[in-house]
């Protein structure tokens, strides 16, 4: 006879699992990035991924506006063109003198054998698979990947409410902040129509998860859950952290999470939940630059596709798909690959092209490590986690607490500043990395070293976790594991282990995931913040509820 005690305990498990997986399923995790927004609800096994833009009909008398979907690429003064074409000579050269693991050495094809091959190819006619119909009714509004469908030739303003992994704030044609959040509540709320089969009606019934980025502006998250409570009614919602999703994502207590996204790349130490903010660093280059890369070392080699124009929606796409297929890190492969791609353009018959690469499918990747390569996209921007410049629409913000904490005379004067209130306890210093743009391994060298002890230092570099969808790139994760080594020296260093796709998953999606781990926690129901607790207490509630230091 079975133990009494063991069947309802049993019966408490799958009682705790079903009422868990209910909760969860009524809470809608957003993961909102550059190029990509990965949306699904918590009881999800994984997320819907759609291209993160809106197109919008132009009114006969507006003004055109279209952002790319690649990072644009620069145009270059004679010492940015000598900078990078050096760079791109010398890797060129370092990988010809590679000794493979057989101890033989590389012999790649070389670029003029790359070039000729390139220059016989012409492109081929073939049956077009869709109906491409230019005429066809198209919305005043359009979402999502049917952005990607519509004919440049109609009068369709697009934008991308991100870049860089920030609010993509300009002065052109949609670029204030009111029309970014109108953009995004306009994406959001018809994805999870689409994709979730939930009714904007129906959010009252739902809570929503954001997942936000590590290095995050205060200012914007409050318009975040302004959107989310009053705006689009959600029943509740609260805020994480990218990095810190990530570990739950991965299973992980402890972990140096690297997000290497299409158009940033972010790093932060994280402990048992908590993003170390003295590690932070934000480096402004991601898949989107690799793209261009390839891009420029494919017309060395006489790129087939003559007339792409990488600025265009349709032809980036192309761009993205051949560095996804092709590009490798893979350093004892040395093979010359054929790819296929096709271009169809409205109103004409759709071709397919053959594109012959070499060492510029590694290459393009490598200017990960060899930055001067990215000059390509131009100048790059680094920022760590730095001092809130406050708010004035939060009372209790930290220049509030410095002033209240002072003691003045009668003319005004400081007389005694309290001991126990020190000015840089408020602010954040993070990794000295300087303004230059720095390679990756180096970046996660300097944010590790932040770590207050030793026995954390070793912990965080035999945990270094890859996420993003902007690093998969075959080998790679062995050749940073070798570059971190390396960088650490010979002498008693240590173990360095460099994760990627865990849990057999993948690393494109892993940050959603933890934070649909996080929805479902017991814990986590002490973090929602309801709409009527929003309107009345706005960023104050953020100190109680935010699952880390808002401060």
């Amino acid at each position: 006879m079975k133990n009494p005690y063991c069947i309802f305990s049993e019966n408490y498990l799958k009682m705790s699992e079903t009422l868990n997986d209910m909760m969860s399923a009524n809470v809608v995790i957003i993961h909102p990035g550059s190029l990509y927004l990965r949306i699904g609800k918590g009881s999800d096994t994984s997320p819907t991924k759609i291209v993160h833009a809106i197109a919008r009909r132009r009114k006969p008398e507006g003004v055109a506006r279209q952002d790319p979907l690649l990072i644009p690429q620069a145009k270059l003064d004679t010492v940015s063109w000598n900078t990078l074409d050096d760079a791109r000579l010398q890797v060129f050269q370092a990988l010809s003198k590679v000794i493979k693991r057989d101890g033989t050495k590389r012999e790649p094809p070389s670029s003029a054998r790359v070039l000729e091959l390139n220059s016989t190819i012409q492109p081929e006619k073939i049956e077009s698979s869709e109906n491409l119909d230019e005429a066809r009714d198209f919305d005043e509004v359009i979402v999502g990947d049917d952005v990607m469908s519509i004919p440049s030739s109609l009068p369709y303003n697009i934008h991308f409410p991100f870049r860089r992994g920030d609010l993509n704030l300009h002065s052109g044609v949609g670029g204030s902040l009111s029309s970014i959040l109108v953009d995004l509540q306009e994406i959001w709320s018809r994805s999870i129509e689409k994709y979730l089969g939930i009714q904007t009606v129906d959010l009252r019934h739902y809570k929503a998860v954001l997942v936000i980025p590590a290095l995050y502006r205060r200012s914007t998250i409050k318009h975040y859950l302004s959107l989310l409570l009053l705006n689009m009614g959600f029943a509740g919602c609260f805020v994480v952290q990218d990095h810190v999703a990530a570990t739950f994502g991965a299973g992980l207590a402890a972990a140096c999470v690297v997000d290497i996204g299409d158009q940033k790349t972010s790093i932060s130490c994280v402990e048992d939940g908590i993003s170390q903010p003295n590690s932070r660093i934000h480096l402004g280059y991601g898949g989107s630059d690799i793209s261009q890369l390839l891009y420029f070392l494919s017309k060395q080699t006489g790129f087939t596709y003559k007339s792409c124009d990488s600025a265009s929606i349709s032809d980036g796409l192309i761009l993205h798909k051949i560095k996804e297929d092709q590009c490798n890190m893979n350093l004892d492969e040395a093979s010359l690959v054929r790819h296929l791609f096709k271009v169809e353009k409205f109103g004409k018959s759709p071709l397919r092209y053959s594109l012959y690469l070499g060492d510029e499918a590694i290459v393009a990747p490598l200017g990960l490590f060899q930055t001067d390569l990215l000059e390509v996209t131009g100048k790059k921007s680094v920022s760590v986690m730095g001092k809130d410049p406050g708010d004035s629409e939060d009372p209790h913000d930290h220049l509030y607490l410095r002033e209240t904490s002072r003691k003045y005379t009668k003319t005004g004067d400081i007389q005694n500043d309290d001991p126990d209130f020190d000015d840089n306890d408020l602010e954040t210093v993070g990794p000295d990395i300087g303004s230059e743009i720095v390679p990756i391994d180096q970046a996660i060298f300097r944010s590790i070293d932040m770590c207050i002890s030793d026995d954390m230092k070793r912990k965080m570099f035999g945990s270094i976790l890859i996420v993003g969808g902007g690093f998969r790139f075959a080998g790679g994760a062995q050749y940073l594991q070798a570059r971190l080594a390396q960088l650490l020296g010979p002498n008693n260093p240590p173990t360095v282990e460099v994760m990627i796709d865990p849990k057999d998953g993948d690393s494109d999606l892993t940050v959603w995931r933890g934070a649909a781990v996080m929805a479902s926690m017991e814990s986590a129901q002490e973090l929602w913040i309801k709409p009527r607790e929003w309107a009345k207490h706005g960023q104050k509630i953020l100190r109680e509820r935010a699952p880390f230091p808002w401060a």
